[in-house]
């Protein structure tokens, strides 16, 4: 869409060129396009224990041993019951004690499990990669 605007250089003042360049941009839309990406709650979940675990290591110098001994860190992060269990299988997370994993899902489903890091990433891996990470499955 093109149009004229004749407008003597002369009658140009800032406001007027402002008020016109808003109207432009305005007009085109212009500007980022806001895409809401809902975060599951297994993904949710870990973070929050990520959050857990490190403050944990503030609070008493050394990593939990067991999400039971994680829980009374946990319940800063909002409802211990539903954070400490995955939404997927279940059953209770795990805690790693060392290691650059700090959690993960006790079976997941269909052969992956999630898994969370230091950097409170959480993502999903096959039994091949978890195997790669070197965890040892504890009930």
């Amino acid at each position: 869409m093109f149009f004229q605007i004749n407008i003597a250089v002369t009658q140009c003042t800032l406001p007027t060129i402002a008020t016109l360049c808003i109207a432009i941009l305005g007009a085109t839309g212009c500007g980022p396009k806001v895409v809401e990406k809902k975060i599951p709650s297994e993904e949710l979940n870990l973070r929050f224990i990520g959050m857990a675990y490190m403050q944990f290591i503030t609070d008493k110098g050394h990593p939990p041993n067991s999400m039971t001994e994680l829980k009374p860190t946990l319940k800063d992060f909002g409802d211990v019951d539903q954070l400490a269990k995955s939404p997927r299988d279940g059953k209770t997370y795990i805690i790693v004690p060392q290691g650059k994993i700090l959690a993960h899902e006790q079976d997941g489903v269909a052969g992956k499990r999630y898994v969370v890091d230091r950097r409170f990433i959480a993502w999903e891996v096959d039994g091949a990669e978890f195997a790669k990470l070197g965890i040892e499955k504890k009930p």
